[in-house]
């Protein structure tokens, strides 16, 4: 078995020319490539969402608010900002004094306390090359069979 890395876009764009047999990855049922490629069924459905530390006040809304977004996900920062927020990106989130924008498995692995505040639902998928349907069935069942280990995995490397 060989692994590739790289961006995004690269990638894609060889498993539609069968360059590669399957991308995994942070992508999501809205991709761009859903018309190009075959995709799983989502697997894990996950939640952008706004964490305070222990003991802090939870606001009950974010506009005018710093939150602290990841850094590396543009995406969480312009959420924050469609809801009003000013993000601020940090290395370590983990160790923020202030609300925290990220996953939901990150915002539970890092000891935050939810504030309700959900800022994007995401369902994650993995692409295979089109036309590989008996590949995509036997993927879903691997996946399928999985149930909540994928979140606990997640879960476990935000911690570390």
């Amino acid at each position: 078995m060989d692994w590739t890395v790289g961006p995004e876009s690269e990638l894609l764009a060889a498993l539609h020319r069968r360059e590669l047999d399957l991308v995994v990855g942070g992508f999501t049922d809205d991709t761009p490539w859903e018309a190009k490629l075959a995709l799983t069924r989502p697997y894990l459905e996950t939640q952008i969402m706004v964490g305070c530390p222990p003991g802090q006040q939870p606001p009950d809304r974010i506009k005018g608010l710093e939150v602290a977004v990841p850094k590396g996900r543009p995406s969480v920062a312009g959420f924050v900002r469609q809801k009003g927020g000013i993000p601020v990106t940090t290395a370590d989130p983990a160790k923020e004094p202030r609300p925290v924008a990220a996953d939901d498995f990150q915002i539970e692995a890092w000891g935050l306390a939810p504030t309700g505040i959900n800022l994007h639902e995401e369902r994650h998928i993995i692409a295979v090359a089109p036309g590989e349907n008996r590949w995509l069935l036997r993927l879903e069942q691997f996946l399928g069979s999985r149930g909540d280990g994928v979140r606990d995995r997640l879960r476990a490397e935000a911690a570390r």
